[in-house]
């Protein structure tokens, strides 16, 4: 028997959401990142408009006879170039961060130490290029957060295939 005295309960913190986590502070974006995530968005918004218009024409038998439909179809056309136009500075914009994190990696990689190279495998590398490229971060403190990821994913795996062969000796043994 438990008594009143003898009860443990928690009823939280006050003002405290459960199931919520704080949030990661979020690093600065680099120019090359934001024109990125600019000309993405922009080539989202064309589509949108191109496939509305696509679907105002196309759907419609009657468009390629009427006035109206003539209509449909140049709006149609005019969303197409400006989609196309849009998805072209994408691309470039795309190819100019690749470009850069690429540069980037293999100066990473001749300042690299034997000792780094052996500890850690070309992907942390190419991640500290990213960070470097994406956030205008030193090579240094990219090298550092990259690799602080790549230990942090091991030990995550680690755990996992752990879990796994326990779960395995357990079932072999309960057979």
């Amino acid at each position: 028997d438990m008594t009143y005295e003898q009860e443990l309960a928690h009823y939280g913190v006050k003002g405290m959401r459960w199931g919520k986590r704080s949030r990661r502070p979020q690093l600065e974006k680099s120019a090359t990142r934001q024109k990125l995530d600019a000309t993405k968005t922009k080539k989202k918004a064309a589509y949108k408009e191109y496939s509305k218009a696509y679907n105002d024409y196309a759907h419609n038998p009657l468009n390629s006879f009427t006035k109206k439909g003539a209509q449909k179809g140049n709006l149609m056309v005019e969303k197409a170039v400006k989609y196309n136009s849009a998805n072209a500075e994408y691309k470039s914009a795309k190819r100019d961060r690749k470009d850069k994190i690429k540069k980037t990696y293999e100066e990473i990689e001749l300042k690299s130490s034997l000792r780094e190279r052996a500890g850690y495998n070309k992907n942390t590398r190419k991640a500290a290029a990213k960070y470097v490229v994406d956030h205008n971060m030193p090579i240094a403190e990219a090298k550092k957060k990259a690799n602080k990821e790549a230990v942090r994913n091991t030990a995550i795996l680690l755990s996992l295939y752990g879990t796994a062969a326990a779960m395995e000796i357990y079932a072999y043994k309960n057979k």
